[in-house]
């Protein structure tokens, strides 16, 4: 757990960690007496999933290729749990 408190204008760091894993923008949602940060999710969800192939090679592979890799290795996980 982080803990912060605010400067004196009301503002609070949340530190690059946090910025890295849920970006910048976040939704203040207040609830009996909490007060929520929600990450804000991308506008366009189809831009963040090609950005993720990307990032993880996936946009290098057909979706035939892509299909025979899952298949192969989900017949490997069930394999090894059915010791």
């Amino acid at each position: 757990m982080q803990i912060t408190i605010t400067d004196e204008r009301g503002r609070i760091t949340l530190g690059k960690k946090i910025q890295k894993r849920y970006g910048r923008k976040f939704m203040i949602l207040q609830a009996n007496d909490e007060i929520i940060l929600k990450p804000i999710v991308k506008e366009d969800p189809i831009t963040g999933l090609a950005e993720l192939g990307q990032k993880f090679g996936i946009n290098k592979h057909s979706i035939k290729q892509l299909k025979n890799i899952a298949e192969e290795e989900a017949l490997k996980e069930a394999l090894s749990n059915s010791d």
